[in-house]
């Protein structure tokens, strides 16, 4: 075993401790990688394409040699290639000694980088520093191979075609792939997990080195350009000739392919947006077919993919709830021959900008809606792609919020979009394809959509987007007033002197719930309290000292309450105040005090009206079993004409109101109850 690759080895567990160097002279060191070093410096394609093109017709199959890059008098040959999570691809060359090996590293370009014993070189400078970061962070990807299959001996190479990103695979090397093996003999690759193997090349079990030269916007002009177009149209051609066109057989009146992101990028809303645009498509065109784009498997091949079925099948039980002539058919995990073909059926594609675009815009070149999660990462895709396809439509950036996506950060948003737009885009679109006039819907505001999704997840409950419109006009209140509070010092004070009062009569109503007169006086003592508090002139001690006196007349009542208790008798007044429109009213003007009390007033709300129901429920059969415990009618107590005046005041009127709204049909009372409100409070105020 030779000492001096097993020290290279292990040199490679200390990766972090590397010499880093930027400049390699290329007219220092005469030899190939200094030529490559050359050729990327001066964006040189057609250089780096004779390069390959020279290899393969001297050496393709048999061993790859070239010059060492600083002892350019040894010849060192390629003897085994390790791939890090089908992105890097790491070349080890050894010289016929073993005596002086080298690692060559390929992503994006023919190399990035050059690693030595205790040297990291950059080749290129163009994601050079993440090959070495993940160097340093997967340094076991080295030290954990078979040592053996470095030394020196014959092997041939080939190339390998393999990216776990599609759109990378297409875009660094087949598109070059292709153009370097134009016109040579080629009939082996080194894998056979790609995402597109053309001519069904065989595999063999060889060196492999990726195709790469220089990203093709920097050589063929673009993905979309005239040279990239002659590639893309040979995988559609040879796609159909090897499947065959599949025929639309159920007769649909529209067929959409619909292209969901996932794993780095997730329309947030999806599970309401897509049935929501496929229902008001359905009013022009009673039967659609549906064909949902996701993850994609290698050529040839099918796989499972967790996250695309789980959502395509939420989706689709949502879209099932509408009892429309709708088919949904998952193509998450099929290979792009096979989407190509289903693809090719379609009248349109509603679609994201990514990777998922591959198949509707740039392959089949379909008209239709393309959306985005970031608009800078998505600028140059759209402009190649509208300049290929004039009928599509992009979203409008205002109505785009992106999302970081913790979980996944390089290139991760999540995003909102209001599907009202992305419907009115699809409406216009099938105008220009089917001729058909289609209605538009209004657009809310994309911040707004954001607030109702934010407050949903929190509560765990559907908020009509109207309602979130009205709390957040309401937050804004709230905050402004909590603003002006907080500078008055003095003011604090008092509102810390309020929840020490406050504690002290949930105190009192709790062990004096027997007499409803008491605790009456002590809310509305508390509430006079409140409005103090709430006072802006309270500036001065003297307010303060009150306050405290206050609480000692309230201890004071706790007191006196077992002799009150013997001498108040049931009244009129007491009676209203026990009826379900006083008790909602209350609980209302409670919880309007902060924000936290909004957010949980429809549970206490709903707690309230069903404690009042049980308390119905119990009296009813109380009365049933013992008639002399009836209640006389409110006209028999002397303080009815007064009890009369309650249910003219705030509480009541307010109480009634949400009554009423719950009553309404279909509940649309709700959309108008903070209206309503406003305007009680401001008739009450002015009596």
């Amino acid at each position: 075993m030779s000492k001096e690759i097993k020290e290279f080895i292990d040199s490679l567990k200390h990766i972090n401790n590397f010499e880093h160097i930027d400049g390699y002279d290329f007219n220092k060191y005469p030899c190939e990688m200094s030529l490559i070093k050359e050729m990327l410096a001066k964006v040189d394609y057609q250089g780096i394409l004779d390069f390959w093109k020279n290899k393969i017709s001297n050496s393709y199959g048999a061993n790859f040699e070239i010059k060492h890059p600083l002892y350019t008098n040894v010849i060192t040959r390629a003897v085994y290639n390790i791939n890090y999570v089908k992105m890097i691809n790491y070349i080890f060359f050894i010289d016929k000694d073993n005596k002086f090996p080298w690692i060559m590293a390929q992503m994006s370009h023919i190399a990035q980088v050059i690693i030595l014993p205790g040297k990291i070189i950059y080749i290129q400078d163009f994601w050079g520093n993440k090959v070495c970061d993940w160097c340093k962070v997967r340094g076991n990807i080295f030290t954990s191979i078979d040592i053996s299959k470095l030394t020196y001996k014959n092997i041939p190479w080939g190339f390998t075609l393999f990216n776990c990103r599609p759109m990378h695979f297409f875009y660094y090397q087949y598109f070059t792939f292709m153009d370097i093996i134009k016109k040579q003999n080629i009939k082996f690759i080194a894998n056979d997990a790609s995402f597109f193997k053309p001519f069904n090349l065989e595999k063999q079990d060889v060196v492999g080195f990726m195709p790469n030269i220089i990203p093709i916007d920097t050589t063929f002009g673009g993905f979309l350009s005239d040279k990239a177009n002659y590639f893309l149209k040979e995988i559609v051609n040879e796609s159909i000739r090897t499947l065959g066109v599949l025929s639309n057989t159920h007769n649909h009146d529209l067929t959409i392919w619909l292209g969901i992101p996932g794993e780095r990028r997730t329309w947030l809303t999806q599970l309401e947006g897509i049935p929501s645009i496929l229902k008001n498509i359905a009013r022009y065109f009673p039967k659609i077919k549906v064909y949902v784009d996701g993850m994609t498997a290698h050529d040839g091949e099918r796989i499972e993919v967790t996250d695309n079925l789980k959502a395509f099948t939420a989706i689709k039980a949502e879209v099932d709830k509408l009892n429309l002539d709708i088919d949904m058919e998952s193509l998450s995990g099929y290979d792009y021959r096979s989407k190509i073909c289903y693809c090719s059926t379609c009248d349109m594609a509603i679609s994201d900008v990514g990777t998922t675009a591959l198949v509707p815009f740039y392959f089949c070149k379909k008209p239709g809606v393309i959306f985005f999660a970031s608009e800078t990462y998505a600028k140059k895709d759209i402009e190649q792609i509208k300049n290929q396809i004039p009928s599509i439509l992009a979203i409008d950036a205002s109505f785009l919020k992106s999302i970081a996506n913790k979980e996944n950060a390089l290139f991760g948003f999540n995003f909102h979009i209001p599907w009202q737009h992305l419907y009115n885009l699809a409406a216009q679109s099938l105008e220009e394809i089917k001729g058909v006039k289609m209605h538009r819907l209004d657009v809310p505001p994309v911040e707004l959509v954001a607030k109702q999704y934010d407050l949903e997840q929190e509560l765990g409950i559907k908020i009509p987007i109207e309602s979130v419109a009205l709390f957040d006009e309401v937050k804004q209140e709230l905050n402004k007033i909590s603003k002006e509070q907080k500078s008055n010092k003095e003011l604090l004070e008092s509102v810390a002197l309020f929840d020490e009062v406050k504690q002290e009569l949930n105190k009192i109503s709790k062990e004096q719930k027997s007499n409803k007169e008491l605790l009456t006086q002590i809310i509305s003592g508390s509430m006079i309290l409140q409005n103090y508090v709430n006072n802006k002139n309270l500036q001065d001690q003297s307010i303060i000292n009150q306050n405290k006196n206050l609480i000692a007349e309230l201890l004071y009542c706790k007191e006196q309450n077992s002799i009150l208790e013997q001498k108040l008798a049931p009244k009129a007044k007491s009676r209203i105040h026990n009826q379900l429109s006083y008790k909602l009213g209350q609980a209302m003007i409670a919880n309007s005090k902060s924000i936290w009390g909004y957010i949980r007033m429809p549970y206490v709300l709903s707690y309230i009206k069903d404690m009042h129901k049980k308390e119905q429920i119990a009296y009813n059969e109380k009365i049933k079993a013992n008639p002399s415990l009836k209640l006389p009618p409110l006209e028999t107590y002397p303080d009815y004409k007064e009890a009369l005046k309650e249910k003219e005041c705030l509480t009541y009127k307010l109480g009634e109101a949400m009554i009423e709204a719950d009553k309404s049909p279909l509940k649309l009372g709700y959309l108008t109850i903070w209206f309503k409100c406003k305007k009680i409070q401001k008739e009450c105020k002015n009596r």
